[in-house]
């Protein structure tokens, strides 16, 4: 709680302290109408440490950690409210086959050393089994338990160097407070780093040997033998949790293959059993990950995601409950199995995420500093004056009662407007479903990336007839998709509430549409009141006022903007575990049109094309130098490419000014196509080369073979196409500043290190994997023509 501010302190200590008291009221509620709200109250406990009570005041790492009496307590508690112990072997079968009964499951994830004499000796005297999540390298000795090494170092030195980036700060570490501070601050750079780099830095931090290194983990995870004994003596199987401790979000592909199978085959050498569970690292997974663990052979993946068992989002990414996270009382278990709190706590997703923008706040990070004598190192110190400014706990709380009154009241409207308009459909026999969308984007790249959501709800539900009521561009992209069975233009809340609210009484007085499903890029006031207002239900999705919608779901922002939008779709139980492109449909008289416009500006036959996408709409820092492009330009059409420009009506000046600098003649098209039809112009492209802005998700939804000139301003895996075998990203993920999230940069250093010929080589190497070919084309015209 260390570097909060004094407000956002307050509330959460007030929180914590009146959690007993909450799940015994919600208890109360849920015996007395004797509801549950999900079909198998069944859950999985997770735990890292369970050690003896320790006197010790910098713990930095206590979130890792349970004392022997509280663990004893929790799984008194657990037993107490009538739930059946099951290995983590029956766990699939109860996802696969939900029966109503109440389990539970134990897990340890690290396999630390004093489980033997803590924690399995009490689940053995309740008859509890369990499963120890073991990193091979750990086991082995070798491993890197850097999180215990940077607390060893804070605790015996009196200050510390931190070297990333090309940065070096200076971090005191004499009191208490500095401790906690330094601690925090070094858990945000190693975040920023690359998994594989973290040993380096932490490394250069400590100032430790290999040896040392390695005594750390020596003492403090079980080794091979140990987990031999462990499962004589006591009731435990053992899971695999990757080689190394990475987190495997941030890993390339060959890497992650390598974690999942070197612990597994580990693990079966070492301990003679094959391992079917996986434990992902950090408690974090994407579709990515979840396909190659299953790939691997195992049949279950678990995250750190709060939530029961059968709730998860499929078998291989399955939630826990953190033990730290669990109040050790009986009405609390009862409350947590019936499902009641999967369900509300949505509700309360802005509370959480204002206290972290609070807690963000209150913790300066690198380059809040003041330059020591030495102008390669810098000292750091807390800022007090200069602070941003922070929300005290009256305004959070005015924030937060003042979105629970207005999502309350739209509620009730949205309930009485309902009853007066749709009564009389009550009875009416329904014989398809009729779905509403809304999406107001006004991003060319949020439009193209919600399209997967309406391919996966119609192939897994056929029967469902799916309208979206949308503003441009969502029109101009959907209004030839397959899967939909009506586009309607709306005017969009934000601009215009009262007219967009117009729109859409008229758009449903035609029909009582079954749902209304609000997209996570419209998690916006206007939109929620203008949609909950004509009486439409129940409404699915995203909106910032609490107790509006009927099933809320929240923004992960550890995921990428296609994963968010398919996650809606779990109200449907539709599920995808496998990566989903996008994809703009166009009619015929778009490619018509498209291959019209190539020959009126000069296209020759029989030259393979280059599209260019060079500029950008100004809204975020991801343009490249216009005399690179201009270079570029001209080294490929020295190689005979026809270079064909791209973009808006004002975007044409600046093209021309490239254009007029270049030693060849090259094509522009800029200002001359709609979406459709530049989705059909760049199908018959044979590459393209953009810098990250909409047209290039255009060009990525059309399957077109490109490289991607790209910042490193927000984590890649948000927008970036990372997992498209035909497209080539080219960022700078090794600078100070990376994830700086900063709208408008004046350095622009992660984009202005990309050089030319590193753009040509990737494009270069891409062609020989995709060569130019006629065929290519039609497939891809063939595909997305409507």
């Amino acid at each position: 709680m260390n570097g909060w501010p004094d407000g956002a302190e307050r509330i959460a200590m007030e929180l914590k302290l009146f959690k007993p008291i909450i799940y015994t009221a919600m208890w109360g509620i849920q015996s007395f109408f004797h509801q549950d709200h999900t079909s198998s109250s069944g859950f999985i406990l997770a735990c890292h440490r369970v050690r003896q009570s320790r006197n010790v005041a910098f713990t930095p790492l206590y979130g890792l950690e349970i004392n022997e009496a509280k663990f004893e307590k929790t799984i008194r508690a657990i037993l107490g409210a009538k739930y059946v112990p099951v290995t983590l072997a029956d766990v699939s079968s109860r996802i696969e086959n939900p029966k109503r009964e109440k389990w539970f499951c134990v897990t340890f994830d690290d396999a630390y050393k004093e489980l033997t004499s803590t924690a399995l000796p009490i689940l053995k005297r309740y008859g509890v089994p369990s499963t120890l999540f073991v990193v091979s390298s750990f086991a082995y000795g070798t491993g890197k338990m850097w999180w215990l090494e940077v607390e060893k170092a804070i605790q015996e030195k009196s200050e510390l160097t931190v070297s990333a980036f090309r940065r070096q700060i200076r971090l005191p570490c004499n009191t208490e407070a500095e401790k906690r501070r330094a601690f925090l601050i070094i858990d945000r750079v190693l975040q920023l780093v690359t998994p594989t780099s973290i040993g380096k830095v932490v490394d250069d931090l400590t100032g430790y040997s290999i040896g040392t290194s390695q005594s750390i983990t020596k003492e403090n995870c079980m080794n091979w033998d140990d987990l031999r004994r462990a499962t004589r003596n006591f009731d435990v199987e053992i899971g695999a949790h990757s080689n190394s401790h990475f987190n495997l979000k941030l890993v390339n592909n060959k890497i992650l293959r390598s974690e999942v199978e070197v612990s597994r085959d580990a693990i079966k050498d070492e301990i003679g059993i094959r391992p079917y569970s996986f434990a992902y690292p950090y408690g974090a997974a994407t579709e990515r990950e979840a396909a190659v663990i299953k790939d691997a052979g195992f049949t279950l993946g678990l995250t750190m995601q709060t939530g029961l068992a059968l709730l998860s989002e499929g078998q291989f990414r399955v939630s826990r409950l953190d033990v730290n996270s669990a109040v050790a009382t009986k009405e609390y278990f009862e409350v947590f199995g019936s499902g009641l709190i999967d369900k509300i706590k949505g509700y309360f997703f802005p509370i959480r995420n204002e206290i972290n923008r609070i807690n963000e706040s209150g913790i300066p990070l690198l380059g809040q500093s003041k330059t020591d004598s030495n102008d390669s190192i810098e000292m750091y110190q807390p800022q007090t004056e200069n602070k941003l400014v922070i929300v005290g706990p009256r305004r959070l709380r005015g924030a937060l009662v003042f979105r629970l009154a207005a999502g309350l009241t739209l509620r009730i409207i949205n309930r009485v407007v309902g009853y007066l308009r749709f009564r009389s459909d009550a009875v009416r026999e329904k014989k398809s479903r009729h779905v509403m969308f809304v999406h107001f984007e006004t991003a060319l790249g949020s439009a193209v990336h919600a399209t997967p959501m309406f391919e996966v709800l119609k192939k897994h539900s056929p029967e469902i007839i799916i309208t979206v009521a949308c503003s441009q561009p969502m029109f101009d992209v959907l209004q030839h998709n397959p899967y939909i069975g009506r586009v309607v233009k709306v005017v969009n809340p934000v601009s215009g509430i009262i007219r967009s609210w117009l729109d859409l009484w008229k758009l449903s007085s035609d029909k009582n549409y079954d749902c209304v499903l609000i997209g996570p890029g419209n998690n916006n006031g206007s939109i929620s009141a203008a949609v909950s207002t004509t009486g439409l239900k129940p409404l699915v999705g995203l909106s910032p006022l609490i107790g509006l919608l009927d099933t809320r779901y929240s923004y992960n922002i550890g995921e990428s903007v296609i994963y968010n939008n398919l996650n809606i779709l779990k109200f449907f139980g539709c599920y995808s575990n496998s990566p989903v492109e996008p994809s703009v449909f166009f009619s015929r008289e778009n490619v018509k049109y498209a291959v019209s416009l190539l020959i009126e500006q000069g296209c020759q036959n029989g030259k393979p094309i280059l599209a260019l996408i060079t500029q950008t709409s100004g809204g975020q820092p991801t343009k490249w130098h216009s005399n690179k492009f201009v270079e570029l330009a001209d080294k490929f059409a020295d190689q005979g490419f026809e270079v064909v420009f791209t973009g808006t009506a004002a975007e044409v000046e600046s093209i021309d000014q490239i254009r007029k600098a270049m030693r060849n003649q090259s094509i522009s098209v800029a200002g001359r196509t709609s979406i459709c039809e530049l989705a059909a112009l760049l199908c018959h492209c044979d590459l393209a080369i953009s810098l990250d802005t909409g047209p290039m998700h255009v060009a990525r939804s059309v399957g077109l073979p490109m490289v991607v000139i790209a910042p490193a301003w927000q984590p890649d895996f948000e927008w970036l196409p990372i997992e498209c075998p035909q497209i080539e990203i080219i960022r700078k993920n090794d600078i100070f500043c990376r994830h700086c999230r900063k709208l408008f940069c004046q350095t622009m250093n992660c984009i202005s290190d990309i050089t030319v010929i590193e753009v040509y080589n990737a494009a270069i190497a891409l062609l020989g994997k995709y060569p130019s070919a006629l065929s290519n084309k039609q497939a891809r015209v063939s595909r997305l023509v409507a």
